[in-house]
């Protein structure tokens, strides 16, 4: 394999965002080639980057190619500036994708679920393609794959598995996927876009992306009735109770709650669309689930802890609750809810305040206001810390569940969800 990348990407470079995705496209461009000082970067929060300023950025004439970070808003004025003075904008994904050439691609979105169903698959499909590459918005940036397969020819993968956020389809110019896949859509992100609808557009143009069909989850919240104003001869619907996957048994997996049912019906249903052998089948059964979400941490004390950090929309928050009591039907339930918010419909979550079952805690940014918005009694902590500190003082009840299902984001106290749920099991391993 050789990379096409130098007589594609025109220098000076700049790398917009120097997280995992941004460091990986570095490293990709360096191996194809390019040299350090064709290579700027921006990080607000990075030392290491030349650039720490956005106005630094709009006085910056000399670039001649934007990799964007899928966190940064392709509506700000130094990126409208650029585009307008000729600046090809790109991002790591598109990068990585001009070195994709027979790997068939699996692409998967949506407003939650798309973690798990995407890990879900990649376990399916490992069963019988050790190398399938499973990542995107979900881990591992797909540069990195590219990357591996430039050092290793011998790991390039039959199958890619991709999350894709609504973040990167704004972005990949390039995206062509065999399959593809959303799995739920409900509010989010309305700090970034115009409107709900223009959310879902956003997720919805991955079918133009898809050759063959996609695959939406009939209990998909709002998915059905946006779908239902486009039309299109791609669409097949997963269903749990489908005739052709009730063979399976998927009921007896190793996944809990009733939105995995979900998940794991779309699995199928594309195992059954690409004609997989029934090790995919068996495979997709034996998954566990991601760590992070609704992650079941064990019994301490006669009580158990699940680490869902990952939880930051509502509707999240209400398919933890949901499993938590299918799994734990006569236990007390502790409820962490806080963090930064996106504008989300909080009150959604009001008959919490009248289960018994619940007792509600409040922390980080934006604690006050779910507090105020559900007119809860409920303690309420400044930081995530204090509360676990709180929690580690007092007795819990016996025989009770301590769900850590935040549902809003980390970045009040921590860098990412992965952070915060590795913090909150550390307090686990200490109670």
């Amino acid at each position: 394999m050789s990379f096409n990348l130098k007589t594609q990407i025109q220098p000076p470079v700049i790398i917009v965002g120097l997280a995992r995705s941004g460091l990986a496209a570095k490293k990709l461009l360096l191996a194809a080639g390019f040299q350090e000082n064709d290579i700027l970067t921006f990080d607000e929060s990075k030392p290491e980057a030349q650039y720490k300023t956005e106005a630094e950025l709009e006085t910056l004439t000399s670039v001649k190619t934007a990799v964007v970070s899928p966190g940064v808003s392709l509506q700000k004025n130094f990126i409208k500036k650029w585009r307008t003075n000729g600046v090809h904008i790109t991002s790591e994904i598109n990068l990585a994708l001009s070195q994709v050439t027979t790997e068939k691609i699996i692409g998967i979105t949506g407003s939650l679920g798309k973690s798990t169903t995407t890990s879900i698959i990649g376990a399916g499909i490992k069963s019988f393609d050790p190398n399938v590459f499973v990542g995107g918005n979900l881990g591992i940036p797909v540069c990195e794959y590219a990357l591996s397969i430039y050092k290793d020819p011998s790991l390039r993968a039959n199958w890619m598995v991709l999350e894709l956020s609504s973040y990167q389809l704004e972005n990949v110019a390039l995206l062509k996927v065999d399959y593809s896949m959303i799995t739920f859509l409900s509010p989010n992100h309305l700090e970034r876009y115009a409107s709900l609808t223009d959310y879902y557009e956003t997720k919805w143009t991955l079918l133009n992306k898809t050759k063959s069909t996609m695959i939406l989850n009939e209990n998909g919240g709002d998915l059905a009735a946006f779908a239902k104003t486009k039309g299109s001869t791609k669409l097949i619907w997963a269903r749990k109770n489908n005739p052709d996957i009730r063979s399976l048994e998927l009921q007896n997996a190793a996944l809990i709650g009733q939105h995995n049912q979900d998940n794991l019906a779309m699995a199928a249903t594309l195992g059954k669309e690409c004609g997989f052998p029934q090790s995919y089948f068996a495979g997709i059964k034996e998954f566990r689930g991601l760590k992070h979400r609704l992650e079941n941490l064990g019994l301490k004390k006669n009580v158990i802890f699940i680490n869902d950090s990952k939880a930051t929309t509502i509707d999240s928050v209400k398919a933890a609750i949901a499993a938590t009591k299918e799994s734990f039907p006569n236990l007390t339930i502790y409820l962490l809810l806080g963090g930064r918010d996106k504008k989300l419909p909080w009150h959604e979550l009001k008959e919490l305040t009248m289960d018994v079952r619940i007792k509600l805690f409040f922390f980080g940014e934006h604690g006050p206001t779910i507090k105020q918005t559900l007119n809860s009694p409920a303690p309420i902590f400044k930081t995530l810390a204090l509360l676990l500190q709180n929690l580690s003082s007092e007795n819990l009840e016996m025989d009770s569940v301590v769900l850590f299902s935040p549902g809003g984001v980390s970045q009040d106290e921590f860098s990412s969800f992965e952070t915060r749920g590795d913090f909150f099991q550390q307090w686990v391993d200490k109670y």
